[in-house]
């Protein structure tokens, strides 16, 4: 560990950001300058979005392309390539517009009509088809009630059509005929030339139109400077089609809505033959069983059947399978086999991740083919201090759900990079993208540690653009010279870095395992229980988690006691509670309780189970931690504090905790009991401070202000090197001058210098009603102190809108970008009259107002103090009192 320490102090860290860079036609002169301001951001890679250059492909794409990979080569940059010209990932640029219109994709609709019998020799109109329609089936079943069930075996009258007609002697009742169409209906209007993902040649498609001819024309970067390739939210897109149903919107679209097309590729047909829930219980095989039989059942993926959970299943079994092997494979193996990786994300939000909608039907599944996991966190979706409270938000339905992208969302990137062995645990998010310019590097700090401290450590931040202004999805970083906070945004990006790099090989210890509960939605929806509340209660009380798929659950190593997947080890499995599940989960609940591994299943009210309790223990949203804790499956670091985040990594002697206080109301101040003991070092990244300490019983003092995060690190250090650590300090004694400040301003991109707005004035909000709303900047503020004696002093600015860069006497002490705005100033500091100048940057924001930021609460501009003064004690004894650590490493 210690080599990854001192790569950190000498700037000797890795690279795990790769920005996105738009480009525009047109703008190929700035191109190198824009490559360095990523270079100078502290990113050592990027991500280039084609979306806005309209010549993809063409020879002004291969120009710009060419003037990027040689300045990246330059500074030793990689370079990423989103993999089509528009959003999202699947129109493979235009080619199935232009030619080769048979790979685009089908679906499947239904039409009905209700008859009434006895009737012999009773007809009705065959629906009128489209253009590239046809119709794959037709049966009839017993309507089972007043409502949309159906009841009993199916009736095929495929054979019973006839020159517009179908003609059928209707039995005595009730009864509804369907008509199973093929169509090329069931898209968004954007999307109707897009690939299938279930074909495996539609998905080569993109292959040839975009991934091979940048290999022709780059072959030389691949592998080296150009690292690989980015698919952006791929998925299914069904659309609500028919008149009858309701729209569920996109996120909810799946199947067992009336209306809804269905994706659809002829291979459905025989994967859904091959599943083992078409045949009866007992049966080793149903001889005779042929297309037309399972085509005649396809009713039932529409509307409640008394087998219809299991054809929903073999439906979407084969959906997301066909995905995987076709899309996600298909395209990881080509990566693969010319040197370079393949990631990206699907839409995730509010288990989208499961669905057909906007989703791809099974988050694993999905992206089971890449090298590097991925989600994104956009749109307002996850806000600091709203794990209890949904939040306003442009995404889908104007609300993020606090407890699926607070306790969810990173979680399933960071899953599946730990149990495929092929991702090695990177797992990638897309950040900060579509805020608005009211996101602050604050904010932006914030959502980086709620990443990191769950396991996220490959970043995508968004985005890089070269107009301004640009009202696509703001924040845009450097703004071609016009973002006051780029220099903070720096800062971030180094932090980040060096984070990722100390974090880097070591594995995140999970205590236990959620269960995937796709399955779960497909077969008992709306009688199943969201993996959501489950999770937020686990969390809360420093209980971490993995999420795991059926088929990984199914193939785990059972250990007495525990079982494992890839080597991370899970001492107890939760089940969300519904009606039905796959058989197969049954019998891998059957090994895992035969090992004494407990099972719980997570009931939020009364949901009726299928099969017999089998062992499992209910548990509910009162009692599931006090089950888990009865059976010391767990450690308690505390019982307090539920949003001190605690992270356990370890590797080898290496032990890691990272904590991270994610409210944003007031500070932390508690002791926890960590499972080691011994010499440790705090690393205070951010502002490249590391202390050492030591403790007998694994007892630690944790104090953190909002947006504050540390690393606590155990090993086995070289003696001579952590003696030479300081110890923590304390901060005492605070006064409180009244200090008077001169004030100037400057904005970005209209102004050169600051002006003198205020003399000798108190401290205030510079974009509040009394001074300029319209303000985004620098803001320059100067005053003198006296100090009756020399002593060491720290110094505390309290709140300030934006970041802050202080220099005292002359003296650089740095910037802050988020709480505490403190420094030990005592080497800058002397006895007598001392000169103090800070500068802080506000966001763009009050200039520029994007519908983005409507959705944000606006600090007030710039410093408002209070500003403390402290005396600094350094502790020698063990967990001594502390704030702010000292030794500062270069």
């Amino acid at each position: 560990m210690y080599d990854r320490i001192r790569q950190v102090i000498e700037n000797e860290e890795d690279n795990y950001l790769f920005p996105f860079f738009w480009m525009h036609a047109g703008k190929t002169e700035g191109l190198p300058e824009r490559v360095k301001k990523v270079y100078e951001s502290g990113c050592r890679a990027l991500c280039i979005e084609s979306r806005p250059h309209e010549e993809f492909c063409e020879d002004g794409w291969w120009k710009d392309l060419d003037i990027i990979l040689k300045e990246a080569r330059r500074y030793d940059m990689k370079v990423w390539i989103l993999d089509d010209k528009h959003f999202p990932t699947g129109y493979a640029n235009g080619r199935l517009q232009k030619e080769k219109t048979e790979h685009r994709r089908w679906f499947l609709r239904e039409h009905h009509v209700d008859v009434i019998g006895a009737m012999r020799e009773t007809a009705v109109l065959v629906p009128a088809l489209g253009d590239e329609e046809q119709i794959l089936a037709a049966a009839a079943y017993k309507r089972g009630d007043s409502g949309d069930r159906l009841e009993g075996k199916y009736i095929d009258l495929t054979g019973q059509i006839f020159d517009g007609f179908l003609y059928w002697d209707v039995p005595e009742g009730f009864f509804r005929i369907f008509f199973l169409i093929k169509t090329r209906k069931g898209s968004l209007k954007s999307q109707q030339y897009y690939i299938s993902g279930l074909s495996r040649e539609s998905v080569g498609e993109l292959i040839h139109a975009v991934y091979e001819p940048h290999y022709q024309h780059f072959s030389e970067y691949f592998g080296n400077t150009l690292a690989g390739f980015f698919s952006d939210e791929p998925g299914f897109y069904t659309q609500h089609t028919e008149h009858w149903g309701y729209d569920q919107g996109d996120y909810n679209h799946t199947v067992g809505q009336p209306g809804l097309a269905l994706p659809w590729e002829d291979a459905i047909i025989s994967m859904m033959l091959e599943h083992e829930t078409m045949y009866q219980e007992g049966e080793e095989k149903r001889d005779g069983l042929e297309k037309r039989q399972v085509l005649c059942r396809l009713p039932e993926l529409w509307y409640a059947a008394e087998n219809g959970s299991y054809m929903r299943l073999a439906y979407m079994d084969a959906v997301t399978k066909l995905w995987k092997r076709c899309f996600t494979m298909q395209i990881g193996d080509w990566c693969r086999a010319h040197g370079v990786k393949y990631m990206g994300h699907i839409i995730e939000d509010m288990d989208a991740h499961q669905r057909i909608g906007s989703g791809a039907g099974h988050y694993f599944r999905a992206l089971g083919g890449q090298d590097i996991s991925g989600v994104d966190i956009v749109l307002h979706q996850v806000m600091p201090g709203y794990a209890d409270y949904d939040v306003a938000s442009v995404a889908e339905s104007g609300r993020a759900d606090r407890r699926f992208f607070h306790y969810i969302l990173p979680k399933l990137a960071v899953s599946l990079a730990r149990i495929e062995p092929r991702m090695k645990g990177r797992a990638m998010c897309e950040v900060f993208g579509a805020y608005g310019w009211a996101e602050s590097v604050t904010m932006m700090k914030w959502m980086i540690d709620f990443l990191l401290i769950r396991g996220v450590n490959r970043f995508v931040p968004h985005a890089f653009t070269d107009t301004f202004p640009d009202d696509d999805c703001p924040p845009h970083f450097y703004a071609n010279g016009n973002n006051p906070q780029f220099p903070g945004f720096e800062q971030l990006m180094r932090y980040t870095n060096k984070a990722c790099h100390l974090l880097e090989g070591l594995d995140l210890q999970t205590d236990g395992a959620i269960l995937y509960p796709a399955e779960a939605e497909w077969m008992s929806s709306p009688e199943y229980v969201s993996m959501n509340d489950a999770a937020k209660i686990l969390y809360d009380a420093h209980i971490d988690f993995d999420i795991l798929p059926l088929e990984v659950i199914e193939h785990a190593k059972m250990r007495k006691n525990w079982f494992e997947v890839n080597g991370h080890v899970y001492r107890f499995l939760l089940i969300p509670a519904a009606k039905m599940y796959p058989d197969k989960l049954y019998r891998s609940i059957f090994k895992i309780l035969k090992n004494n591994i407990p099972v719980y299943w997570f009931e939020s009210g009364e949901t009726e189970r299928d099969k017999s309790t089998m062992g499992m223990q209910t548990v509910t949203t009162q009692t599931l931690i006090q089950e888990i804790s009865k059976r010391f499956l767990v450690h308690c670091y505390t019982e307090n504090s539920p949003y001190l985040r605690i992270a356990h990594f370890k590797k080898g002697k290496t032990i890691c905790f990272m904590l991270f206080w994610e409210d944003v109301r007031r500070n932390v101040e508690t002791m926890i009991q960590l499972p080691c003991k011994g010499k440790f070092i705090r690393c205070d990244l951010l502002n490249k401070q590391i202390t050492k300490g030591t403790t007998s019983d694994g007892t630690v003092e944790v104090f953190l202000t909002p947006y504050q995060s540390e690393l606590l690190f155990f090993d086995e250090f070289e003696e001579e090197w952590w003696e030479s650590l300081p110890c923590m300090e304390t901060w005492y004694g605070e006064t409180m001058p009244e200090l008077l400040w001169d004030i100037y301003l400057m904005e970005l991109g209209n102004e050169t210098e600051f002006r003198k707005v205020r003399e000798k004035s108190r401290l205030f909000s510079i974009t509040g009603k009394n001074g300029w709303p319209h303000f985004s900047g620098k803001i320059l503020y100067e005053t003198k102190i006296n100090l009756a004696e020399a002593n060491t002093w720290g110094i505390d600015l309290g709140n300030v809108g934006g970041t802050a860069k202080l220099s005292i006497n002359g003296m650089d002490l740095g910037m802050r970008i988020s709480p505490p705005y403190r420094w030990n100033i005592s080497q800058a500091v002397h006895q007598g009259e001392n000169r103090i100048v800070i500068e802080a940057a506000n966001t763009l924001a009050h200039r520029i107002h994007d519908r983005f930021s409507e959705y944000i609460q606006i600090a007030p501009g710039g410093l408002t103090g209070p500003v403390k003064f402290w005396k600094i004690h350094r502790n020698e004894g063990e967990n001594g009192e502390y704030y702010k650590k000292d030794g500062q490493f270069v």
